[in-house]
């Protein structure tokens, strides 16, 4: 076949997906319709992540498909810990699609004054990193507010060096101090001349970057809004680098995954006495965290996650044993587990 009948071949083909989208979109109104007259959340989790996974290879194309159908259905609202540009708002895309209301917070109680307000639909944020350890300020948070976990995001953090220059020409820099430093040795290796300057964060080093005509360091996001081109990616000297993010709502949701927090009496072999439960049904716990009791010093609460559905019978088992044993507990939700790419 000639290059002009590929193409010819191609547009036919393309003819049949745009068909074929206009008639998801149909199908995805009436669904938002049915959502509205029974009182179903517009967003469900549990379906999207079904989908993701069976498309396998085109599982972005997919992802902005399903954004664009269900804004389609209603428009969600959705806050992420900012600025512009952070890795918290690469997550969000990444999970949500580029059809959802993005809007950037200034700190960690904002994400969760929003939501409870109802100002926002849900909130993403960074609740543990694979190489610093769980974010405190979001676990004591997440003790306090009343709010649900509905999801989550591992994101690999790739930094990136970014610039309109050529390599050879970067005289300066720019990023906030820790990927100044998780690039140290790229940089010494790389840039041995330029100057390393820490500002904010690293959304502002792309704006100095592009404003000055030099580098900055920072994710890809950064280089879609700022206009900035990618020189060198994933140059942090740790390459194994993720963030686990969650997803806050005032409403629960379904999944094979869940989160609680509990409390045991300060004495001999509680906290084995409360794993117990957990361990004789063969559940699997993905992580603990301790935190102090802000109240009673050297007294500690614990986060954990595990494998499992609150519908599960050996869950419900489980937490009963659990409630019996502790002095409290909180159940933060179920939700699709996330993924680990």
């Amino acid at each position: 076949m000639t290059l002009e009948e590929l193409r010819e071949r191609i547009s036919q083909i393309d003819e049949k997906i745009k068909e074929l989208l206009n008639e998801r979109v149909k199908v995805a109104r009436k669904i938002g319709e049915y959502k509205r007259e029974n009182g179903l959340a517009s967003w469900d989790p549990q379906r999207e992540q079904e989908i993701i996974n069976w498309a396998g290879e085109y599982k972005e194309i997919f992802r902005e498909i399903i954004g664009f159908c269900r804004k389609v259905q209603e428009p969600l609202k959705i806050c992420f810990l900012g600025p512009e540009g952070s890795f918290s708002h690469q997550a969000a895309i990444k999970l949500f699609s580029h059809y959802v209301e993005l809007i950037p917070c200034k700190n960690f109680r904002e994400l969760f004054d929003v939501v409870e307000s109802g100002k926002s639909d849900l909130s993403i944020l960074p609740i543990d990193n694979s190489l610093a350890g769980p974010v405190g300020e979001v676990l004591d948070l997440l003790l306090e507010r009343n709010v649900h976990i509905v999801g989550e995001k591992y994101e690999k953090i790739d930094i990136c060096l970014l610039s309109n220059k050529e390599p050879s020409e970067i005289k300066e820099v720019y990023s906030h101090s820790h990927a100044l430093e998780q690039c140290r040795n790229y940089l010494a290796e790389k840039l041995p001349d330029a100057v390393a300057i820490s500002v904010e964060s690293t959304a502002k080093a792309a704006q100095i970057a592009k404003e000055k005509g030099e580098a900055a360091l920072g994710g890809e996001l950064l280089s879609e809004i700022y206009g900035l081109k990618i020189i060198d990616r994933s140059i942090q000297d740790r390459k194994n680098n993720y963030t686990r993010f969650i997803v806050i709502s005032r409403k629960p949701v379904e999944g094979d995954k869940t989160s609680l927090i509990f409390s045991v009496k300060n004495v001999p072999g509680a906290l084995h006495k409360a794993l117990g439960p957990f361990a004789k049904r063969e559940i699997d716990l993905t992580s603990i965290h301790s935190r102090p009791v802000k109240t009673k010093p050297w007294d500690y609460i614990f986060f954990m996650d595990f494998k499992g559905s609150l519908k599960d019978k050996d869950v419900q088992e489980a937490l009963t044993e659990l409630e019996e044993i502790s002095t409290f507990v909180k159940l933060l939700g179920s939700y699709p587990s996330g993924q680990l790419t």
